[in-house]
């Protein structure tokens, strides 16, 4: 192998190579069985489930921008009636990608950007339960694809 592609190999595996950190605002009991990083993880058997109140943060924050023009929000049974979905692509300027106020369903969103951002962070603000249970999504994906890379998984109350 010559040392013109050994470089350029390694060079595109570091672009796509990715660490994402997911926090929350808080866990259903039960420990790392709902832990924040669960909704990236790819498995739809594993899921992130807040406690029962309204008002709950899942923030992911990218070590590398990740692009995307769709995003898809898969609930569990115990989904947000009103939610806001927000973008920065610099961690400065944020972008407000969708809301809802009256979803009724369970059944999994799909939200088409206006534009491909370059996601640094991505913020689910989960306003009001639409069950007396938690706030609970399976999986979120980007332009179809589950995220490929390292999860770190977090809880931080102190999450705005």
């Amino acid at each position: 192998m010559s040392y013109r592609l050994l470089l350029s190999l390694c060079f595109s595996f570091s672009m796509f190579a990715n660490e994402v950190t997911v926090s929350a605002t808080s866990l259903e009991l039960g420990g790392n069985v709902f832990e924040a990083g669960n909704v990236l993880d790819g498995k739809r058997q594993t899921r992130w489930s807040s406690r029962f109140e309204d008002n709950q943060i899942l923030l992911i924050e990218f070590k590398n921008p990740l692009p995307a023009e769709k995003l898809t929000i898969i609930w569990e049974n115990a989904y947000a009636s009103e939610y806001m979905v927000s973008i920065t692509e610099d961690n400065k300027k944020c972008y407000a990608v969708y809301g809802t106020i009256d979803k009724n369903t369970n059944a999994q969103d799909e939200i088409k950007l206006d534009r491909k951002y370059k996601i640094k962070q991505l913020k689910i603000d989960c306003l009001k339960r639409a069950t007396v249970y938690c706030f609970s999504i399976f999986e979120i994906l980007f332009d179809d694809k589950s995220f490929e890379g390292t999860i770190i998984s977090k809880i931080d109350p102190s999450l705005k």
